[in-house]
């Protein structure tokens, strides 16, 4: 399976929330069937891993972190074709297909606003070492046969937290004319298929999400020319090189793939060398602000000890 990888920022702006462009937003509508149940208006890996002997993948919960229910996402395995393969549990608001023994994504749900942030509240419990649970946002315009990807953003949970926490993604937008009509959005507790990682039985349990903010057209690119983060994997330093449009005052913070803020220092010249000796080993999420604390750009690195 094509693994999706993308930044984990932290949440630092209020904002309007915009939840109706997410359906079922909270989980509190299931539709039951024979031989369990799905979140209206979301498709779950229960349609193939019931069909394929692996029990059910995803579920209400009633451990919610507002209104009565939840969606747990559960890792589990499946014999296909003979084979035994092990996977998350999945949900998306668009389609899921399985193309030999890899899953495929489509479709999506209306949404036309160009918002800034995707947020969430999110428990795991990740029962391997390298368990990662994943939440991939995609904002898409149609353009005939093909759809072009306007944004895109992902949250990565890698430790055990066991209340209610956060998530924030900040969309990365890669097209600032064109609006968006769909969103795709893509909830899974593992984040690969049929990788040594994975342990049957890791959950992942999501409530409340919502699209928050607002991104206007050029708005992110009218200070930054380019920037330039080196060398990725980093032992003991990086640095940051920033090409500037017009004259402006920056700070950098670093957050982990769980969004806890690490290091943050302003930048006193373009080319910034940081001290990164005291990370672990792992991946990090870089963004750089204005003197008004307005993000700028982000990006992500990783450590490699």
């Amino acid at each position: 399976m094509k693994n999706l990888l993308f930044v984990l920022l932290a949440f630092a702006a209020t904002s309007t929330v915009l939840a109706q462009n997410v359906p079922n937003a909270g989980f509190e509508n299931w539709t039951p069937y024979v031989t369990g149940e799905y979140p209206d208006n979301w498709t779950t890996s229960d349609s193939i891993t019931v069909s394929y002997n692996g029990g059910n993948s995803v579920y209400h919960g009633i451990d919610a972190y507002e209104g009565a229910k939840c969606m747990h996402l559960k890792s589990t395995e499946i014999t296909f074709i003979l084979f035994p393969i092990k996977g998350p549990g999945f949900a998306t608001n668009g389609k899921i297909n399985l193309v030999g023994a890899n899953f495929e994504f489509s479709g999506g749900s209306p949404d036309t606003a160009r918002s800034r942030y995707f947020t969430g509240y999110y428990k795991y419990n990740p029962l391997g070492a390298d368990e990662v649970g994943k939440v991939t946002v995609y904002l898409l315009h149609r353009n005939g046969a093909n759809r072009d990807t306007i944004a895109t953003g992902v949250s990565l949970f890698t430790d055990t937290v066991s209340t209610y926490t956060q998530f924030v993604t900040e969309m990365q937008y890669k097209n600032y004319i064109i609006q968006p009509d769909t969103c795709l959005i893509i909830i899974q507790s593992s984040i690969a298929v049929n990788d040594p990682s994975i342990v049957v039985g890791t959950e992942l349990i999501v409530d409340s999400l919502g699209f928050n903010g607002f991104v206007g057209i050029n708005e992110l690119n009218d200070i930054i020319n380019n920037v330039s983060v080196y060398p990725t994997p980093a032992a003991n330093e990086i640095t940051i090189d920033v090409e500037l449009k017009k004259n402006a005052s920056l700070a950098y913070q670093i957050f982990d793939m769980n969004g806890r803020l690490l290091l943050s220092s302003s930048m006193n010249t373009l080319k910034e060398k940081v001290d990164i000796s005291n990370l672990a080993h792992g991946r990090y999420v870089l963004r750089l602000n204005d003197s008004e604390k307005k993000i700028l750009y982000s990006t992500n690195f990783t450590v490699a000890r």
